[in-house]
C-alpha cells in the first residue's frame, strides 16, 4: 500500500453545520485531548486566517457547540476505515495572532448547561447511593449519566456552596471512582475495572516515534496500605480503619484523619487515596504512528523493553492533525495490583 492510500481528514460541525469543507482550505491543525479522569477533553482547531474572514463574516460566537470526528483511510490495510469520535464540545476560547495570521479556536466537552459549572448549591444528601446522587444531579440539566461501579451508599454528605460539577469531582474522587465528560453525558466510573479489561494493543520499542519515551519509577508518595482515623456520632473516641499492609518490613501506611460515617465507608475512603497515590508509582509517555483504537481509559501491552515491559492504563492521549501528517502522544501508567477496602 502506497502512503498516498493512507490519510486521516477531519469531519467538523459548528451548531450542526457541516464545516469541514470550508476548513479545509484553512485548516492548519486539529488537537485533541482526551483524558481518562479529573479534566475535561478539549480540542483545539487552528486555521490560517490570511483573508481576515475568521476577524469577521466567520467570527464565531463562544458557546458555540462544536463536535469533531477524525477519518482514518485505509489505515491498516486498503479499505480499512476507521472513526475516532472526539465528541461534544463548547468553544470557550478564542484567539488571532499575526505573522502569519492565525485563528485559533478552543473547546472543552463541559455540559451546555452552564449552571453545572458554575452555580453553587448548598444541599445535605441522606441515604443515597453515589449513583443516585449522579442521576438526580444531571437530570436537573439534562444530561445523561452513566455508572459502572459497584453500588455505594452515603448515609449523609453535605454540598456546601458547591457547584454540581465540583460536587461530583469531590465525590468520585472520595469514594475511589473516576469520572469524565463526553457527549453531553456525565461518566463515573471503577477505574480499577477498565484497568482489568485486555489491552487493545502491543507497543515496543520500534512503536516509538524517534525512539523517545519517558518512564519513571518511583517510592515517593506510594504506599502499601493505610489507617483511616474517624470518630463516628457524638461518641469522642477516635476509630481506625486498616487497610493493605500497614506493619512490618517494606510497609509505607499512609495516614489519614477525616470524617466517615461507619468502618466500611472509611475502608472506601482509605482505599481510594492509596489507589490513586499509586498511580505515580510507574509512569511513561511517549509519541507513537497513531492507533484510533487507543483511548483514554483503555490498556496497551509494552514488549520488548525489560524492566519497562507490563501493562499500562492510558491516561491521556493527545492526537493531533494537520495537511502534514497526523501524530499521537500518550501518557500512562503501570497497572499495579489495587489495595482493596
Amino acid at each position: 500500500m502506497s502512503d498516498l492510500a493512507r490519510r486521516v481528514t477531519s469531519d467538523v460541525t459548528f451548531n450542526g453545520a457541516n464545516v469541514s469543507t470550508v476548513l479545509r482550505d484553512y485548516l492548519r491543525s486539529v488537537s485533541y485531548t482526551d483524558v481518562a479522569d479529573g479534566s475535561s477533553d478539549s480540542i483545539k482547531i487552528s486555521l490560517q486566517n490570511i483573508d481576515l474572514k475568521w476577524l469577521s463574516e466567520w467570527y464565531p460566537e463562544k458557546g458555540d457547540q462544536v463536535t469533531a470526528t477524525l477519518i482514518y483511510h485505509d489505515w491498516k490495510k486498503t479499505g480499512d476505515l476507521q472513526r475516532l469520535e472526539c465528541g461534544l464540545f463548547i468553544l470557550d476560547d478564542i484567539s488571532f495572532s499575526g505573522g502569519p495570521l492565525v485563528a485559533d479556536f478552543g473547546a472543552t466537552s463541559v455540559p451546555l448547561d452552564n449552571a453545572f459549572k458554575s452555580q453553587e448549591r448548598t444541599k445535605t444528601w441522606e441515604n443515597v447511593t453515589i449513583q443516585q446522587i449522579g442521576s438526580s444531579i444531571t437530570e436537573t440539566y439534562g444530561l445523561g449519566f452513566v455508572y459502572d461501579a459497584d453500588t455505594i451508599t452515603i448515609e449523609a454528605v453535605e454540598q456546601s456552596d458547591k457547584t454540581d460539577s465540583a460536587f461530583l469531582y469531590e465525590i468520585a474522587k472520595d469514594y475511589g471512582l473516576s469520572m469524565k465528560v463526553y457527549w453531553n453525558r456525565i461518566i463515573m466510573y471503577d477505574k480499577g475495572r477498565y484497568e482489568a479489561k485486555d489491552a487493545v494493543a502491543q507497543i515496543g520499542p520500534r512503536d516509538f516515534i524517534d525512539g523517545r519515551f519517558e518512564y519513571n519509577d518511583t517510592l515517593d508518595g506510594t504506599y502499601t496500605g493505610a489507617t483511616f482515623s474517624y470518630k463516628n456520632g457524638t461518641d469522642s473516641e477516635e476509630i481506625e480503619a486498616s487497610i493493605g499492609v500497614t506493619e512490618g518490613d517494606g510497609a509505607r501506611p499512609l495516614k489519614i484523619s477525616s470524617k466517615a460515617d461507619d468502618l466500611l465507608e472509611a475502608r472506601i475512603k482509605a482505599a481510594a487515596q492509596v489507589n490513586r497515590s499509586n498511580e505515580k508509582v510507574t509512569t511513561l509517555s511517549f509519541g507513537i504512528f497513531p492507533d484510533p483504537s487507543i483511548v483514554a481509559t483503555s490498556c496497551i501491552e509494552v514488549v520488548d523493553m525489560g524492566r519497562m515491559s507490563g501493562k499500562y492504563f492510558v491516561d491521556s492521549v493527545e492526537t493531533e492533525h494537520s495537511p502534514e501528517g497526523t501524530s499521537q502522544s500518550l501518557k500512562l501508567h503501570r497497572v499495579v495490583e489495587r489495595v482493596s477496602a
